[in-house]
């Protein structure tokens, strides 16, 4: 099981698996338990497979996505985090339709017995 060695490397590795569509990368950065939720859309994922399903659901429908984030705080407790983010999203979904949207997220990260960051909560 994956993570990244700190906080910022999990920003970072998000990212760029949302950039790649890459599920798989996306998925291995939340711990087996997590929850994936988003009051806009009405959705809560909790755990790695049903977080899976959410991801591969979102990028089916993209053809281009773009994201830009701001870290407004990170808040470091031991082996806990609290990171709160916003975001201005741009895609272009399959049938040509643009969205833009603006928004804001709260993560709690876990630092696990191998030393790495696992998002635990990432609510939208």
């Amino acid at each position: 099981m994956g993570g990244a060695a700190s906080v910022e490397e999990w920003g970072q590795l998000i990212g760029a698996g949302y950039q790649a569509k890459d599920v798989d990368a996306v998925v291995d950065l939340y711990e087996d338990d997590a929850i994936l939720a988003n009051s806009v859309a009405g959705y809560s994922a909790v755990g790695r497979a049903a977080i899976a399903a959410r991801v591969k659901e979102n990028f089916a429908v993209d053809v281009e996505f773009s994201e830009g984030l701001e870290v407004k705080g990170t808040f470091v407790f031991g082996d806990c985090a609290i990171s709160h983010v916003t975001f201005r999203r741009r895609r272009t979904l399959l049938d040509g339709t643009v969205e833009e949207s603006d928004g804001r997220t709260t993560m709690v990260l876990h630092r696990g017995a191998d030393g790495n960051w696992r998002c635990v909560v990432d609510h939208a």
